[in-house]
C-alpha cells in the first residue's frame, strides 16, 4: 500500500502534469484560430487575385487581413491592392459559398470607417512586409 507522502508526490505530479496538458492544448487551440484566419485571407486573397487577373488588371501586390466582422455568417477581409504607387485600393472581401463578394459590387460589405476614409483619402497601407 502506499504511504501518504508517495501518495502526495503522486497527486502533485499528476495535477502538474494535468495542467501541462491544458496549457498546451489552449495554446495549440490558439495555433488552429489564427492558422484559420490565416488560411480564410489566404482564400480570399487568391480569389480577389483571380479576379484581378480575369478583369484585366495590372497591380503590384495584393494583401488581405481577416476582420472581426463577417457577412452572411463568413468573416470578413480588409484587403489592399498596389495597383501602382501611390494608389492603393482598399477592398472589403469575402468568400460566400465559394464565390467571392467584394465592397465594390455589394456596399452592404463593410470594412469599417477606416476603409471608408482610406477610399477617400485615396491612401492604402505601405508595403507589405
Amino acid at each position: 500500500m502506499l504511504s501518504a507522502r508517495s501518495l502526495l508526490i503522486a497527486t502533485a505530479f499528476g495535477l502538474a502534469f494535468g495542467l501541462l496538458l491544458i496549457t498546451t492544448a489552449h495554446r495549440d487551440l490558439r495555433s488552429v484560430g489564427a492558422l484559420h484566419a490565416s488560411l480564410s485571407s489566404t482564400g480570399v486573397e487568391a480569389a480577389l487575385r483571380q479576379r484581378l487577373n480575369g478583369d484585366g488588371l495590372s497591380y503590384q501586390w495584393v494583401r488581405c487581413v481577416q476582420m472581426s466582422g463577417t457577412f452572411q455568417g463568413q468573416k470578413v477581409s480588409r484587403c489592399n491592392v498596389n495597383f501602382g504607387d501611390p494608389h492603393v485600393e482598399p477592398y472589403c472581401a469575402v468568400l460566400v459559398g465559394g464565390t467571392l463578394v467584394t465592397d465594390h459590387e455589394n456596399r452592404r460589405l463593410d470594412c469599417g470607417q477606416r476603409a471608408r476614409r482610406d477610399e477617400l483619402a485615396g491612401q492604402g497601407s505601405t508595403a507589405p512586409h
